[in-house]
């Protein structure tokens, strides 16, 4: 039989909130990227020689920033979530289960 132990949930938690913390970030750089390797691969299928600058490029990896980074805040609260609701289940389980006493303990009497 497994016997329950509060440090998984607990440890689980700490990464969820770990990783609510970089989603932003990384979502945001990734959409970036990403929107600048679409608008290459439609300039260079549509034939035409788009001369865009460093303005232009900044302005595009920007916009993708920007709903990238507002889609990994809603993932990040998502996960922070998540982590809330395992502490909770962890609080419950600590406030519910009964006192053993100590003799109950040595004789293994649950």
């Amino acid at each position: 039989m497994i016997d329950y132990d509060a440090n998984v949930i607990q440890n689980h938690a700490d990464a969820l909130y770990r990783q609510a913390r970089v989603m932003m970030l990384r979502s945001a750089f990734i959409a970036g990227v990403g929107v600048l390797i679409v608008v290459y691969i439609l300039a260079a299928a549509s034939g035409t020689k788009a001369r865009t600058g460093f303005g232009e490029f900044l302005m595009l990896f920007l916009l993708g920033a920007l709903v990238g980074g507002a889609w990994g805040q809603g993932r990040g609260a998502a996960l922070r979530l998540q982590a809330q609701l395992a502490l909770c289940q962890k609080q419950i389980e600590e406030n519910t289960r009964p006192a053993r006493l100590p003799a109950e303990r040595s004789a293994g009497v649950a």
